[in-house]
């Protein structure tokens, strides 16, 4: 019979024999064949010690670690060997398969992990009592207990917490064997994913890091003077008939207008209550609790507010005008009261909607380890492979965002010199944009002063363009632009010295 040993899956022991995963830090063009190049050569071995991310942070002494962005990969580097004198090295043929995890820490340092339910993607969630330690795919754990009696299982399941969750894995590779003989050792290596684009199918608890008084007051003081009216006011647009242009052709309306239009501003952006959130369209019915004098006739003020929104925000077509009540009355204490604790209710569901989905990597003062398996095939046949985890995770780490300045010195863009009037003849439009006829009229229609004023221009088009741009030449334009607002901000935020650096760079003269 063969004897089975324990074994031992850890950080390359060249590169100080962490218990856990080794990190790498490489800038090379192909970071995992130099990689394998090192691997295989004694030098080599030696070299890579040097490549270890060091990067720590200066506040908590946090290792920090770049993002591909920065043109910078991070690989992790692990032997496995049998725990028996002399460790020898594991015959690669032995490992079925390995992989990667990256789990954060969570509030006291709890493990959480970017799992699945099926194809859900449920986001990050903590792990249960040694639930940490299963197998990352479900599929490949042992068969739940089963006592062949209906009732204990069901109990059996709810103990073992219902459906079963799939942790995201990045592949862990085992070396050429050439490298591994080369080296001595069995190692594994595989590239470390510190970015990504999934988000969780469950909306984010944006409400979650809230302090609520805090939030609730601020939500509060949001609320315009319209919908928080004190005592009957009588504006300029009082019992008159508005058009979508009312406030263009104003006149004396202008200073008034302000009050309606924020408060339509305020429904719809903040609140989102013409267009069917349910805290919001809590608040129009209670709005409609404050009734508006017509003449005789007496209509309630969320359903005015709504038709108002139509015409004067949207411009729905059809919605050609709006009648305004004669007055606008005093709302009671207590109806505030309910529409202020109402509107901080929809506030959090909009801010919910805007928010929803936790990125995998969202926070960049967020902590994570890398954690490394090995499924290691038995000796005897028909045995399922025996699951081996890292002696220990890696140390904690944060993810760097992607403005941090990385290691590498920044892309350079060359531009046309737009003062070469030949230069300038040879440039041609390199993108194109379809526009739509009615936005091609209000371009070529209007001048800065129309604009201003509202008005939509119109050349009479009858058809749709296509209009061709020459990027670099944009970005000429938008440097000019750039420059003349940098230097009126650098007054009050002195913030020229981190966004512009020139350097003059004396071109050769090639003949």
């Amino acid at each position: 019979m063969v004897e089975e040993h324990t074994t031992l899956l850890r950080g390359a022991a060249f590169l100080g024999g962490a218990r856990g995963p080794a990190i790498l830090q490489r800038t090379d063009e192909d970071p995992v064949g130099v990689l394998l190049e090192k691997l295989a050569d004694p030098a080599g071995r030696g070299e890579l010690a040097a490549s270890l991310a060091a990067r720590h942070s200066p506040e908590d002494g946090l290792l920090e670690l770049f993002q591909p962005v920065h043109r910078t990969w991070h690989l992790a580097l692990l032997e496995i060997a049998c725990e028996a004198p002399g460790l020898p090295r594991l015959d690669p043929q032995r490992i079925a398969s390995a992989g990667l995890v990256i789990r954060r820490l969570g509030a006291g340092g709890a493990l959480e992990g970017w799992r699945r339910a099926g194809r859900k993607l449920r986001g990050w969630l903590p792990f249960g009592p040694g639930e940490e330690r299963l197998d990352p795919d479900p599929k490949q754990r042992r068969p739940a207990l089963r006592s062949g009696h209906p009732e204990i299982d069901r109990r059996l399941a709810l103990r073992g917490g219902g459906e079963a969750l799939e942790e995201s894995v990045a592949p862990l590779f085992v070396a050429p064997p050439e490298v591994c003989k080369a080296a001595g050792k069995t190692l594994l290596y595989g590239l470390i994913p510190l970015a990504s684009a999934e988000r969780s199918e469950a909306p984010a608890n944006a409400a979650a890091d809230l302090d609520e008084a805090a939030f609730a007051a601020e939500a509060a003081r949001q609320i315009p003077l319209l919908l928080q009216n004190a005592s009957e006011r009588t504006y300029s647009w009082n019992g008159k008939q508005l058009t979508p242009d009312a406030k263009a052709g104003a006149g004396g309306l202008s200073s008034d207008f302000a009050h309606l239009s924020a408060a339509l501003q305020h429904l719809h952006v903040q609140l989102d209550a013409f267009d069917g959130g349910a805290a919001g369209r809590r608040v129009l019915a209670l709005l409609d609790e404050i009734p508006l004098r017509f003449g005789a006739t007496i209509r309630p003020a969320g359903a005015v507010l709504a038709e108002a929104a139509e015409v004067l925000l949207f411009r729905s077509p059809g919605a050609n005008s709006v009648l305004l009540p004669d007055v606008w009355p005093e709302i009671p204490q207590d109806l505030r009261t309910r529409l202020a604790a109402a509107a901080v209710e929809a506030m959090k569901e909009r801010l919910g909607g805007l928010t929803a989905g936790e990125g995998r990597f969202d926070g960049p003062r967020r902590r994570y380890v890398l954690e490394a398996f090995v499924r290691v095939r038995a000796h005897h046949p028909g045995c399922p492979p025996k699951l081996v985890w890292a002696a220990e995770g890696s140390r904690p780490f944060r993810i760097l965002p992607w403005y941090e300045a990385g290691t590498l010195p920044p892309t350079r863009v060359a531009l046309p010199d737009f003062t070469d009037r030949g230069a300038l003849r040879k440039l041609k439009p390199n993108v194109a944009f379809v526009m739509p006829k009615g936005l091609k009229e209000m371009i070529d229609g209007s001048d800065l002063e129309g604009l201003m004023k509202g008005n939509k221009g119109g050349a009479g088009f009858g058809l749709d363009w296509i209009c061709g741009f020459n990027i670099p030449l944009i970005t000429l334009c938008a440097f000019f632009v750039l420059n003349i607002f940098f230097g009126l901000l650098n007054i009050v935020f002195s913030w020229m010295p981190f966004i512009k650096i020139c350097i003059p760079f004396p071109r050769k003269n090639h003949a």
